[in-house]
């Protein structure tokens, strides 16, 4: 209800209802730093498009907090802002949040899946941290800065996604930095094609197979793999990519025949006889086997 909120001028300052759903009435601007912290018997909060400012902490451990969707005009979402929601299952965010500050979501066990604006240009330091039911990120654009433990114990997180490709996320985990790897890996997707010296090039080989499901293919996908193609049949085989080789193989556009014979010899001299044939059988398909095929 409106009038358990504690208000002053254009702020809310503090909450003394029984709970239930709560709505943040029109005209308010700012709901100060843990004005209603630990408020475990709100189940979903209702923001005004006239707010601008959600304060550090300020829904933290609202544990029966379900669902909450940020208003565009919120450009930062602070630290530990919904910290330790464990209930929280749905958030919506919108075009014009710039950056998720330090554990804003840490501990919110019931979040699933979350799609990330175009706006939004930074995450902070354990952001998603213990988000253990966190299993799908989207990204609307690529991203410039995460923090530090940013995604530790999210252990069913399975991918990253832009424009409709997803990439595996367990194929970023070969850095040390997983953070730096997945910036990399979204200014891919969004056709930021850098240099392999800037990049890890298991990111390289991962957005590469992934590009290989667009239709067309990116312009520059067989440029990037002609740079190191032994490279990425060696991450192909360390994840277990079977899908992703199958339709990267079978791409004459992405795969040139000489290509082809490359990565046919590095899956050969690793002993990866099950990729060695799939590799085999394409170049038969494409008439490039004048002898029977090596015998590993």
């Amino acid at each position: 209800m409106q009038n358990d909120l504690i208000r002053e001028r254009n702020s809310v300052k503090g909450y003394r209802g029984s709970g239930g759903a709560v709505t943040v009435p029109e005209g308010m601007r700012w709901i100060t730093a843990g004005s209603v912290r630990d408020q475990t018997a709100i189940t979903s909060v209702t923001l005004p498009e006239s707010l601008s400012s959600i304060g550090e902490g300020a829904f933290r451990r609202c544990t029966s907090l379900t669902d909450v969707s940020i208003p565009g005009g919120v450009a930062i979402l602070q630290k530990d802002c919904f910290r330790g929601c464990s209930a929280l299952r749905r958030v919506t965010l919108t075009d014009g949040l710039q950056s998720i500050g330090d554990t804003a979501f840490y501990a919110c066990t019931a979040l699933e899946t979350l799609t990330i604006p175009r706006t939004v240009t930074k995450l902070g330091r354990d952001v998603f941290m213990g988000c253990s039911a966190l299993h799908t990120l989207t990204f609307c654009g690529p991203i410039d800065t995460i923090g530090s433990g940013a995604f530790v114990d999210c252990g069913r997180l399975t991918g990253i996604s832009l424009g409709g490709v997803t990439v595996p996320f367990h194929c970023l985990r070969g850095d040390q930095r997983i953070e730096t790897s997945l910036i990399a890996a979204l200014s891919i997707l969004a056709g930021d094609l850098r240099s392999t010296v800037f990049t890890p090039p298991h990111v390289y080989a991962v957005c590469i197979l992934a590009l290989a499901q667009r239709h067309p293919p990116h312009s520059r996908a067989r440029a990037i793999l002609k740079e190191a193609p032994n490279t990425f049949a060696k991450v192909l085989i360390r994840y277990d990519e079977r899908d992703l080789l199958r339709a990267l193989i079978a791409s004459p556009d992405l795969m040139s025949d000489r290509h082809l014979a490359a990565f046919a010899d590095e899956t050969a001299q690793m002993g990866a006889k099950e990729y060695y044939l799939l590799i085999v059988n394409e170049m038969q398909r494409r008439g490039l086997l004048d002898a029977p095929p090596r015998r590993l």
